[in-house]
This record gives C-alpha cells, structure tokens and sequence, in this order.
C-alpha cells in the first residue's frame, strides 16, 4: 500500500500518456501522482470535464491544475468536496481572456472568492504574481515563482531555403506587437520572418513585402528551426499587462541567439539588457531597428549574449531545474497547509 503523499493533477492537453515532468520528481520523493489531461484547447469542454469528473477528490492530500481556466474549475468543484484536499495552481497565462471576472464588483467579489481556495499559485514570471494579486485580490503570499524551462527537442536539418541570411525571427502570438516588427525589419534593411497564429493576422492584417515571410499555425520544430538560422529572435510586446513570449524568449536562448525586446516587467525575469539582448521601448521601431543593426554589424557583442543568454537558460531553465523547482514548491505548500 501506498504511504506517501497523494497528488491529482489537471493539466492541458490531448495525450493521456504525457506525464509532466514534476511528477517524476515528486515519486522520488515518495509521492504518488495521478495526471489527468484535460481538453483545454476548447475553453468550455475542459472546464465542463473538471466540474463532472468522477474522481474522488477528497481521497487525494494535494488536488492541482494548470493554467487559467482549468484552475478556476477546479477552484469551484472543491466548494463541493469535503474534506478539502491542499489545492495548488501550476503556471497561469497572462494573455488569457479572463473568465472570472465581470466588471460589476460585487459579482466580482464573489468570483474572486473562488480563487481564495488556492494554497498556493506557482507563477512563471513575478509579474504573474502582481497582475493576478491585482485582478483577483489573492494575497501576495499565495504566489511561488518558478522560471518556466523545458529541454530543446532534437532538431532535424532546417530544410526551409525561402529565406537567405541574414534574418531576424519573432515568435508568438496574443500580445505581440506585430506591426513594430514588421515596420523596424524595413527600417533596418533586413529580412524578417514572422511566425504568428491565423487569427492574428486577421485583426493585424500585413501586406505582403519582398523582405518579410509571414507563416501561420506552423509547429513548434518548424519555428525552432527558423529561429535557428536567424542571427537574432525578437519578443515585442503591445503592452505590459499581460504574457510577454518566455516560451519563445527561452527557447531562443537555448539556441544561442540574442533578443531585442520590449522593456516591460513580465519578460524581466528571462531576458535582461546586455545580458542576453537588447531591451527596447514599447512600440519603438526606431530603437528596435537601431537594436537589430547593432547586432548585425558587432559580431563580438552577437556572440556573448547569444552565449550568456544560453548558459542563463542551461542553468535555470532546463526541464530538470523547472520539474525540481515545481515539485520543492508542492511539497512546501503542502507541507505549510498540514
């Protein structure tokens, strides 16, 4: 029989036989997790799995979620269970619609009552804790931060010969400020390669230009590729109140590449000026051209932030030092709350 701490965990996705990687961490440990993945990608089907499942909730020490809407169901289905495991949120996504919440404050205030149930949220960014302390009056010391890691996939040989160098990519989709990239690679003189979601490009539509590629909804080997074959990846941002790009941020340290990036407080925790790139003014396309020919004519400077920027990432972001930073903070609030 089975004598340590019990774990369930809810997490996004459509492959029952993905584990997450703290939970190997956590059975060292001599905890026992269950993970469940859930339908996410279709905002109403996962909630409604979450609040009908038939698990028995009150038969695990600690029950977990990830992300935004996956964590307030699961908030709302323990208003029912008793006794009431630990609860603990993993990672949250600033650039999310935010469903908890009306604008009619005393409707608010009765939502925001839901996310009190929450032990402990373990954030990827520090800014997470501030915006979502803000939008949710969740105490401060609810929130643990974590750097967001994971490992490089292997990369097959990039294959993709419509673009020559050199080139600068960017990466991502919500909060980037596409019409800043495109406008600063003309100003530049160089050519850009834009990788975005569909539905971007239809509220931002961009005309076509001979030094600028524009790919939709392309997988996450594809991006990795271009990215590396550019000379520099960048991370604009529309503004500083919602998620600022640390997946692709991370990503391009790990391949070696300097950023030029906006200069708000969510990306402060993975990318630092001079560190590993440049940090640019919201909106600025003058300071990010100026930024990209800088790198562009000073190989030395180049170098050392694509080389601090992937050591930084090696050292603190790698999927081992992210799993074990997660699982130390499970354990710590569930040890806080026994």
């Amino acid at each position: 029989m089975h004598g340590g701490p019990t774990l369930l965990y809810f997490f996004r996705g459509e492959n029952p036989d993905v584990r997450p990687s703290f939970a190997a961490a956590l059975e060292a440990q001599g905890w026992r997790v269950d993970c469940v993945a859930v339908s996410d990608f279709a905002r109403a089907r996962g909630i409604t799995e979450i609040l009908r499942s038939r698990r028995d909730f009150s038969a695990y020490d600690v029950v977990a979620a990830s992300e935004y809407f996956l964590s307030w169901a699961l908030c709302l289905r323990l208003l029912f269970t008793r006794p009431k495991p630990t609860l603990i949120v993993i990672g949250l996504n600033q650039s999310s619609t935010r469903l908890a919440r009306t604008g009619f404050r005393p409707v608010d205030w009765l939502l925001n009552r839901v996310w009190r149930r929450v032990s402990c949220f373990i954030v990827h960014s520090r800014d997470e804790a501030r915006l979502f302390g803000k939008m949710h009056d969740i105490p401060a010391d609810r929130f643990v931060f974590s750097h967001w890691g994971y490992d490089l996939p292997r990369l097959e040989p990039r294959g993709v010969t419509d673009v020559a160098a050199p080139y600068v990519t960017m990466v991502g989709r919500n909060n980037r400020d596409l019409a800043t990239f495109c406008e600063a690679v003309r100003r530049a003189g160089v050519r850009g390669v834009l990788i975005t979601a569909a539905y971007m490009l239809e509220r931002n539509p961009i005309e076509p230009r001979e030094d600028l590629v524009v790919l939709l909804d392309r997988p996450p080997e594809e991006c990795l590729n271009y990215v590396a074959g550019s000379f520099a990846h960048l991370v604009l941002v529309t503004d500083a109140e919602r998620g600022a790009g640390h997946i692709s941020a991370v990503s391009a340290m790990l391949l070696g590449k300097p950023q030029v990036f906006s200069d708000v407080a969510p990306l402060a925790d993975y990318l630092i000026d001079d560190l590993n790139g440049i940090a640019v003014p919201l909106g600025d396309a003058d300071a990010v051209a100026a930024a990209i020919r800088r790198l562009l004519a000073d190989r030395e400077l180049t170098e050392r932030l694509g080389t601090e920027g992937r050591r930084f990432a090696l050292e603190t972001m790698s999927d081992s030092a992210s799993s074990t930073r997660v699982a130390q903070a499970i354990v710590h609030a569930f040890g806080v709350q026994t």
